[in-house]
């Protein structure tokens, strides 16, 4: 009995918070534990982006939350299209657009995982198809100075097309031949509705998929690659919202007001074309 007693307090003092505070050496032990542990727990499909996964990424020296991310992608936008629909006669309209390269990675990357985690993917693509119609006057008007025009269509339709296209690749359990034709399917559709970036959208995002979703080291290159591509004329400045993203860490971060940010794309799109018929 006294053995068993002695056992017993010899392991609650084990489980005893360290004197020297939350950095104290055994819970450094016990993050070491979880950190191997982990993989082996299967991720819950409807969990909180800080939840799962991604709780294991925080407390680490990766500086840039998923709120960094959206901001720095909005302010990349907005500096490109100032760039495309202001300044096309400028000294300047290169370097707007160089900086600008990196916003559509970072959303193809923020599409990605709200695609992963989000509670209703559903609602989540009825979302995006949503702006995307209300979207596609502001965009016609700004880009070519028209009501209408047939011959390109909006980021947002880009998107949408993305989030069916994740959603076809979750669905099949054929081969990764298979998979690779409903990508080339997909990229078929962008392409045809001509949507902003077409296919190269349609790769991207199913880069950004098969790597950070399916946890596949080829979907990071193929990404890496596109993004180069996309910025090729710009020095490959489409690779810095690569570089953003690996310092991610995987923490939310405070995002309030979700449709201003969804809204933002289409206001902006109206004033710099308000911008432009007033300057002429």
């Amino acid at each position: 009995m006294e053995i068993t007693r002695a056992c017993l307090k010899h392991h609650s003092r084990c489980l005893r918070a360290p004197r020297c505070g939350i950095f104290g050496p055994n819970l450094l032990n016990a993050a070491r534990c979880a950190a191997f542990s982990w993989p082996k727990s299967p991720t819950k499909r409807n969990a909180h982006p800080a939840e799962g996964m991604f709780q294991t990424c925080s407390g680490t020296n990766r500086p840039v939350t998923g709120r960094d991310l959206k901001l720095i992608a909005a302010a990349a936008m907005l500096i490109d299209h100032i760039g495309l629909v202001l300044l096309k006669d400028s000294g300047l309209y290169w370097p707007c657009r160089a900086v600008g390269r990196m916003s559509f990675p970072l959303y193809c990357f923020l599409l990605a995982e709200g695609f992963m985690y989000t509670r209703d993917r559903k609602k989540y693509g009825k979302l995006l198809l949503i702006f995307a119609l209300l979207s596609e006057i502001p965009f016609d008007l700004a880009v070519f100075g028209k009501v209408w025009y047939a011959g390109s269509q909006n980021v947002y339709v880009t998107l949408f097309l993305g989030v069916c296209m994740m959603a076809a690749l979750e669905r099949m359990n054929g081969n990764e031949w298979e998979r690779l034709a409903a990508v080339g399917v997909f990229c078929a559709a962008a392409e045809a509705v001509r949507c902003d970036y077409g296919a190269v959208g349609m790769i991207l995002i199913g880069g950004f998929y098969y790597g950070h979703c399916r946890r596949e080291p080829a979907g990071w290159a193929v990404a890496g690659t596109t993004a180069l591509l996309l910025s090729q004329y710009y020095l490959g400045s489409g690779l810095l919202g690569l570089l953003l993203i690996h310092f991610y860490s995987g923490e939310r971060g405070r995002i309030r007001y979700k449709y201003a940010w969804y809204g933002l794309y289409p206001l902006h799109l109206l004033i710099l074309y308000g911008m432009v018929t007033v300057h002429r």
